[in-house]
């Protein structure tokens, strides 16, 4: 169990290094343009077609 412990720290750690890797490399999601609509209300998300 002493070595089971820190083993399973770094497996936590490692994979936790790779999610912050990841979402740094996601960084077009974070620079598209606004739409006009209002936040949460896309013109597809009520079914209604955009004008």
């Amino acid at each position: 169990m002493k070595i089971a412990k820190p083993a399973f720290g770094l497996i936590c750690l490692a994979i936790l290094a790779s999610n912050i890797v990841t979402m740094a490399r996601w960084s077009e999601a974070r620079t598209l343009p606004l739409q006009a609509a209002p936040f949460g209300r896309g013109p597809t998300s009520l079914g209604v077609p955009s004008r």
